[in-house]
């Protein structure tokens, strides 16, 4: 075997990822048709969940 005979392998070319998105206030979040958002799901942040259970923008 010779240099030339052996190739490198590689895996898939990587994704490009997504950002999720942010919210400033829930009004953005319902115009985006995000709400409400639940704890782990993109968009989700503390300052949109006013009574801390974990459901941001509720209605």
């Amino acid at each position: 075997m010779v240099a030339a005979d052996i190739r490198e392998v590689t895996g898939p070319e990587p994704r490009p990822s997504e950002a999720s998105p942010y919210y400033e206030n829930c009004a953005e979040a319902r115009a985006a048709g995000a709400a409400p958002i639940y704890e782990g799901e993109p968009g989700y942040a503390p300052h949109l969940d006013r009574d801390g259970d974990g459901v941001a923008c509720e209605t």
